[in-house]
């Protein structure tokens, strides 16, 4: 009867159940564990309504009612839904048919009322828009459509969307994402808007054009593929270089019934009669009925009523496109980043040289993939912290060779994403990402916003155009064939982001019906009419496509004229993938003033790093093509003098593996090393350091040659945004939210360019590791955000009560639970049983904290030892409750709702070394390492417990005899009081007889 079990509230299992054993594994338990984590993931509590708002957006409605989600998340998880009587679905969990009919027949989807509310609805996906335009308008195949040709070509560069080419798990475009403006600040998302660019919407008006008039068909950029080879421009009507054509024959009596039929068709009937009107007045009163149907096919194309399920209230005002911001006396500069994608082999590029000793780890360890002598241009290294005095670069890319030895390019060693600074023992625990992978460890790269404390999802790039744009200064981010998270800036500002083509600037074009030559400028009154501004009831997403439409055609074609205009001295040398989109590139930077930009943030991108199998192989393929368009833009840019006013960065999303696999491959690791180059950098150095061995002994290998960054990607982008005008501590902070997680560990302009002067505030040499102990209300480590509050707490102390600047990192913790096991006999319902105490959880860490005081006042180092009161200090700003117990004291807004208690915040003075002298009111723990340089100026109070390695001379006899014997005879100048006892004869007669 004493041993019955505790009562006990139900357990709650966080991670699935695992049935796998990896010591006798079987094909039965892999399927049992998978089942197990699927139910695991989808009876998740919040499954059901992310996956039930997903489809919502994807049936149109972007911004679904909360009564609207729960009621499609109920149908989920239960697995019917009940209208009309009628029930659907067979009452399992995730049924899509009980889904899919909850949305369908809700009363939000059904309802017209709805219609009127400006918020309502959304943008058209652009595949979707593409299939409903074929399907309404009789899309119907010619002979020549067959299955080994294909229907749609290059449709998600084109339009931004295409089945089956999803560039991540995460879709063609965020569910909650928020563009510019008018949306940011009412936070109402419209998630296709983010695909929409410069470059997409001129392409997918132009495919309707190439539809209506040649069917499906890659001639005048339309949708198709290229099945026929060009043999002309073939006329309105003519399909015989198209798999499939238009066929729909419109119902009505007259050309005017006939097109309200079609708009009713486009548009579900959201197009108005007095619109309809003004389209067929726009006819050719000469034309044809074909013509002009085909002509009201392609205008109903651009309006706002087929893009998005929004009302359109016109106002009768042309719409103004958005105006160019003027640009300041702030001199020009921009910051370009090529992306390697899939994982550059980087430590093939910067490699020990052979007459380096760390050449023979290297060799060892890369196996077949090592990089050869004769592969190797050497590079001299002057740093002595280096592990090599010669490095080499693969001879495969001698550009950077040759700028690094001109003193414009260096390398950033061993960097990669961190959320702070980790070691073997705490990278796993420490590290909340999912390493390794290529979504995750690109968006890493190029947020570089390891917790996301901006809440937009925003690039290091954007946020430095944010910082300049709220300054005045005129700034733009553009994305060469493609754009990404790195350029993306917040988007209440109202920045979009220039997406040019590899090509070119694309501009809008149109083949006149009747003939061969450019016959947009028939169609455009109609075009502006159409997408003229709205009233203050009209939809939002309607004025978001017209303002967008009209925005697109002013900006391209006015940048298509500077573009086409602007020569470059070395044309030739732009080939290749990556040259001929630093073509682009340099153009754009040359033609900065007639663009009237202040600051330029350019982004590209190259593919096909991702070497699993013959690595080498293929990394020696692509530096050719790689070397080709850096030295086209070197050259170019020092010839028009423009090198100065650059700052180009070489980045892949992580390195690889150093070990091969079995496919002469290497896989995907961690840290790798980057190239930054331009005229003002501190060229011939290598940043960061580089590994001192390849070995599995080595301090940053965690196997297999994946190695933990020696230095975070805020290392590098400090001094690149100190070059580009960002030295402020809040401008900082906004541009690298989580540079304070770094301590010291960042290079500044200083370091990194030949005309930098800032420094790191809070770092003059001064550092002390503090010890730590608090109670936590359950048992787990400190989250990174919990961490980065208590070293905001501490920084906050420090600056109150000392008036110190400091930096702060949470270096290591670890969890002790402790348990009462005096057990105490109780009695519930009449049950005796022996009850323990809940147990106390403690985390321990250990936190490094540098500070900057000038060498003759002492108040930081004197309050950071004063245990108590900084404790003290500690528990209030942690708890929120005042050391008199009262909970109404101020803090810095840094209270943590899990910390019950601190119970220590010491400086550990004996571990942690100052470069200054420490004044210390508490002895040492342990003893000193080396004698004093001065003597004290007062007598110990007691014994060392330890001998001294060293005599000690004094100028007065001991009173009492020592513990142990002297490594050496003691020098006295006075005589003992008793005689002293030798195992050696004396070199001087004794005073008295021997006993």
């Amino acid at each position: 009867d004493y041993f019955v079990p505790p009562i006990r509230a139900p357990l709650n299992v966080r991670n699935p159940v695992s049935f796998y054993d990896l010591v006798d594994p079987q094909l039965r338990d892999a399927y049992y564990e998978t089942d197990a984590l699927i139910d695991h993931l989808i009876s998740h509590q919040n499954t059901a309504p992310f996956v039930s708002k997903n489809l919502i957006q994807h049936f149109g409605i972007s911004n679904p009612s909360p009564r609207f989600v729960e009621s499609v998340a109920t149908a989920f998880k239960t697995g019917e839904y009940t209208f009309n009587g009628v029930t659907f679905g067979d009452g399992k969990l995730s049924d899509l048919k009980a889904t899919v009919a909850a949305i369908l027949l809700d009363r939000e989807a059904t309802s017209t009322v709805l219609d009127a509310d400006p918020a309502y609805g959304g943008i058209r996906e652009p595949v979707i828009k593409v299939l409903a335009f074929m399907r309404a308008m009789g899309y119907t195949p010619t002979s020549h459509d067959r299955n080994i040709y294909p229907k749609f070509d290059g449709m998600y560069s084109k339009v931004g969307q295409m089945a089956h080419e999803s560039p991540d798990q995460f879709s063609f475009f965020l569910h909650d994402y928020q563009p510019p403006g008018q949306f940011a600040q009412s936070k109402l998302s419209t998630p296709p808007s983010q695909v929409l660019t410069l470059s997409t919407t001129i392409s997918a008006v132009e495919g309707f054009f190439s539809m209506v008039r040649n069917g499906l068909t890659w001639i005048g950029g339309g949708f198709g593929g290229r099945v026929f080879p060009y043999n002309g421009y073939p006329s309105a009507g003519d399909f015989s270089q198209s798999v499939g054509y238009l066929s729909y024959v419109p119902d009505g009596a007259t050309i005017s019934e006939k097109v309200a039929h079609i708009a009713d068709l486009l548009t579900s009937g959201r197009m108005s009669s007095d619109v309809l009107a003004q389209i067929v007045a726009s006819f050719d009163a000469g034309a044809s009925d074909e013509m002009k149907i085909m002509v009201a096919q392609q205008l109903i194309a651009t309006s706002p009523e087929f893009h998005t399920t929004n009302l359109v209230n016109r106002d009768g005002s042309p719409r103004e496109p958005t105006p160019i911001p003027p640009r300041t006396a702030d001199p020009y500069q921009a910051i370009v980043v090529l992306l390697l994608r899939g994982g550059f082999d980087s430590f093939n590029v910067l490699a020990p040289h052979s007459t380096c000793s760390l050449y023979r780890s290297f060799r060892n360890n890369r196996e077949l993939l090592v990089l050869q002598p004769d592969e190797m241009l050497s590079i001299t290294n002057d740093d002595p912290d280096q592990p090599c005095e010669t490095f080499s670069v693969n001879s495969a890319i001698p550009i950077m060779k040759e700028m690094y030895d001109n003193g414009h390019g260096l390398f950033m060693a061993n960097i990669g994403h961190l959320a702070k600074p980790v070691t073997k023992g705490n990278w796993f625990t420490e590290t909340k990402t999912h390493l390794f992978s290529h979504t995750t460890m690109e968006r890493e790269c190029q947020l570089v916003d390891a917790f996301q404390e901006d809440g937009w999802s925003t690039g290091v790039l954007g946020r430095m155009l944010d910082v300049h744009q709220r300054n005045g200064l005129s700034v733009v981010a553009n994305g060469i064939s493609g754009k990404g998270p790195i350029v993306e800036g917040n988007p209440s500002l109202g920045r979009t982001v220039d997406v040019i083509p590899a090509r070119g600037i694309n501009t809008l074009s149109r083949v006149s019906l009747d003939t061969n030559n450019d016959g947009l400028s028939a169609i455009e009154p109609m075009m502006e009419y159409l997408n003229q501004d709205t009233s203050m009831n009209s939809g939002l997403f309607a004025n978001f496509w017209a303002q967008n439409l009209i925005d697109t055609i002013n900006r391209t074609e006015y940048l298509s004229a500077l573009y086409t205009s602007t020569s470059l001295q070395y044309p030739h040398l732009f080939t290749g993938s990556v040259g001929e989109k630093l073509g682009v590139v340099s153009k754009m930077i040359i033609k900065n003033e007639e663009r009237s930009v202040n600051r330029d943030v350019f982004f590209l991108d190259m593919g096909g790093y991702d070497g699993h199998g013959l690595s080498k192989e293929i990394l020696q393929g692509n530096l050719p093509v790689l070397n080709r368009g850096l030295t086209a833009f070197y050259r170019e840019m020092t010839y028009q003098n423009m090198l100065d006013k650059i700052t180009f960065v070489v980045m892949s999303e992580f390195g690889r593996t150093i070990t091969p696999n079995t496919s002469y491959g290497s896989d995907h690791a961690w840290g790798g090393n980057a190239f930054v180059f331009g005229g003002q950098v501190k060229g011939g150095q290598i940043l960061g350091p580089y590994p001192k061995s390849f070995d599995n002994t080595d301090e940053t290998n965690i196997g297999r040659g994946r190695l933990i960054p020696s230095i975070s990607w805020e290392s590098m982008w400090y001094g690149i945004a100190n070059w580009y005008g960002i030295s402020k501590f809040e401008e900082m902070n906004v541009v690298l939210p989580n540079n304070g997680n770094f301590g010291c560990q960042l290079f500044t302009d200083k370091d990194m360019y030949t005309v930098g002067n800032n420094t790191i505030s809070g770092c003059n040499d001064r550092a002390v590791n503090l010890k730590m102990s608090m109670f936590l209300k359950e048992p787990r480590y400190l989250t990174g955000l919990e961490q980065k509050r208590i070293c905001k707490a501490a920084i906050a102390a420090v600056a109150k009560n000392a008036n110190v600047t400091s930096r702060c990192i949470v270096v290591d913790q670890k969890i002790i639970v402790s348990y009462d096991y005096n057990r105490r006999l109780t009695t519930v319902n009449g049950t005796r049983f022996l009850q323990t105490t809940d147990p106390t959880y403690e985390v321990e860490g250990t936190v490094s904290m540098d500070y900057q005081e000038d060498s003759t006042n002492q108040t930081g180092s004197e309050y950071i030892e004063n245990v108590e009161a900084f404790t003290a200090d500690m528990s209030q700003e942690l708890t929120g409750i005042c050391t008199d117990g009262t909970s109404t004291c101020e803090t810095s807004g840094n209270t943590l709702d899990l910390v019950a208690q601190v119970n220590l915040f010491e400086a550990d003075v004996s571990d942690s070394p100052s470069f200054a002298p420490s004044f210390s009111s508490r002895p040492s723990a342990l003893p000193s390492v080396m004698p004093s340089v001065a003597p004290s100026r007062t007598p110990s109070v007691s014994p060392s417990d330890v001998p001294s390695n060293i005599p000690s001379k004094s100028s007065q006899p001991s009173s009492e005899p020592t513990k142990e014997p002297s490594a050496e005879p003691s020098v006295s100048q006075v005589p003992s009081g008793s005689p002293t006892k030798s195992y050696q004869p004396s070199d001087h007669p004794s005073v008295s007889p021997s006993e």
